[in-house]
């Protein structure tokens, strides 16, 4: 009986060692999947969080504080109260960066150029509700491809309040009663439907099952209702998943199309049109392409599932 328990150990031991190899082994793929994961952001990023969040700032007060926002209170006490470090801010602002990145990465490979894609198709559509939102979708597109700088109307309402509460708590006491004026007027005039993810949803919607093969095209849909789309099949936020999509390596996004059920032609498609020749290597192509058809639909299913428990445990709500 000794000797059956001590083979047990044996046994025990041997597990715990593959268990531990099989741990060391999850973080070196995920280093290798998520590569920003291990790797600290460039200073070409950090120069661009920095000055989206400067020019929210200017725009907000422009409109708000008395003189226009020359002398830039705003901007002093956000930074003096670590307003800037606030991580739905910074997710935020990081999603607005991967967003402009993607779009112009779009509209440098695409062979449809937003005159074609199916939101400017729609500009015509007979429903008004469907044509307004179309309207909005192109707008913020063009302005990504031409990597305008952020209005104030693009921020989530939960930002926006607390950035103008902040700005209005930073004027001298005898302007603090027409900046709050202003500052109410503003936000009174604030319309989320404007937001262009926003916007894609409300048009998913409307469309029902109409244009199913343009919207699993990132060319065709255009990049807004296309993440929208992707963001409807896996339950993911828009955000969240732009940034996913945005990641050096194309894995992530293979998974994400393979839990949507897209086919591997479409979605080779689509990692060629974000990613282009010059990004990938044969490597990565000969790999998606023996690799995407055997990923079983379940085990990309519980990938994302995975995203999105992680999102939602760090405070993020699902779509």
């Amino acid at each position: 009986m000794h000797d059956s328990l001590g083979q047990y150990d044996d046994l025990l031991k041997v597990a715990g060692d593959y268990a531990r190899d099989a741990d060391r082994l999850r973080l070196d793929v995920a280093a290798m999947i998520f590569p920003r994961a291990s790797n600290p952001p460039s200073e070409a990023l950090l120069a661009d969080i920095t000055q989206k969040f400067s020019r929210l700032i200017e725009d907000i007060e422009r409109n708000i504080a008395p003189g226009g926002g020359k002398s830039s209170f705003g901007l002093t006490a956000l930074l003096q109260s670590g307003f800037h470090r606030d991580k739905a801010l910074l997710e935020f602002l990081l999603a607005r960066h991967a967003e402009q990145q993607l779009e112009m990465r779009l509209a440098a490979r695409s062979n449809f150029p937003l005159s074609h894609t199916l939101p400017s198709r729609l500009l015509v559509d007979g429903d008004h509700n469907v044509a307004e939102a179309a309207q909005t979708i192109l707008a913020t597109s063009s302005l990504n491809r031409r990597a305008a700088p952020l209005e104030w109307g693009v921020l989530p309402p939960e930002l926006l309040h607390g950035i103008c509460w902040r700005i209005v708590s930073a004027q001298k006491t005898e302007d603090a009663g027409v900046a709050r004026q202003k500052m109410l007027q503003l936000l009174a005039n604030y319309d989320e439907s404007r937001i262009a993810s926003s916007a894609a949803q409300k048009l998913l919607h409307l469309l029902g099952g109409k244009h199913h093969v343009a919207l699993e095209s990132a060319e065709e849909a255009g990049l807004t209702l296309f993440v929208s789309n992707l963001a409807r099949k896996t339950l993911l936020r828009y955000d969240q998943l732009i940034r996913l999509i945005d990641l050096p390596s194309i894995s992530p996004f293979a998974v994400l199309q393979r839990a949507a059920g897209l086919n591997s032609e479409t979605a080779m498609k689509n990692v060629r049109a974000f990613f282009g020749f010059d990004r990938l290597t044969p490597n990565d192509i000969m790999l998606f392409e023996q690799g995407f058809d055997q990923l079983p639909s379940a085990d990309a299913k519980a990938a994302v599932l995975g995203w999105q428990r992680e999102n939602t445990a760090d405070g993020g709500d699902v779509v």
